[in-house]
């Protein structure tokens, strides 16, 4: 019973419906924007997450500067991190360039003045990316490894740890 002026009054059919209606509307809102939150969190720890790996192999043989292979990327991605691993101790420094496809061959670099790089160690990682020009990776982004340097080592891989946008 609801009070009205004092008086008992009840509550119609009606009154009920509409009631019930807007408790029932903003049980399944809260549910469905907690089933979202749910959802967003999973994809992006399980499922957004990957790796693009570029491995320079000397066949035994010191590494000479020069370029890598272009890869195409068929999904948009954010560069997080990367971290390199050589053979055996030594330095490298590996730059980062891509281009679209309207604009290949012509690349330009996205690391800035801060490329992956070994100074004497046998591996070194970064997720420091904020000297880097850009770490958007849109789809269809053609990606290229380029070797500026190295000394002593014979086989070298990049790691670039991407999330899916």
């Amino acid at each position: 019973m609801i009070r009205r002026g004092g008086a008992e009054v009840g509550l119609s059919e009606g009154m009920y419906r509409t009631l019930w209606r807007s408790v029932y509307k903003k049980a399944t809102d809260a549910a469905a924007a907690r089933l979202q939150g749910l959802l967003a969190e999973h994809v992006y720890h399980l499922h957004g997450r990957r790796a693009i790996v570029f491995v320079v192999d000397g066949g035994g043989a010191a590494l000479t500067a020069g370029d890598g292979p272009d890869v195409e990327l068929p999904w948009a991605y954010v560069v997080e991190g990367w971290a390199l691993y050589a053979d055996q101790s030594g330095s490298a420094v590996v730059d980062l360039q891509t281009a679209d496809y309207a604009t290949f061959p012509a690349v330009a670099s996205i690391c800035g003045g801060a490329p992956p790089a070994l100074a004497g160690a046998q591996k070194a990682q970064g997720t420091d990316l904020s000297a880097w020009t850009t770490t958007a990776l849109p789809r269809g982004t053609v990606l290229r490894g380029v070797l500026l340097s190295a000394s002593t080592v014979t086989r070298l891989s990049l790691t670039l740890y991407v999330r899916a946008v």
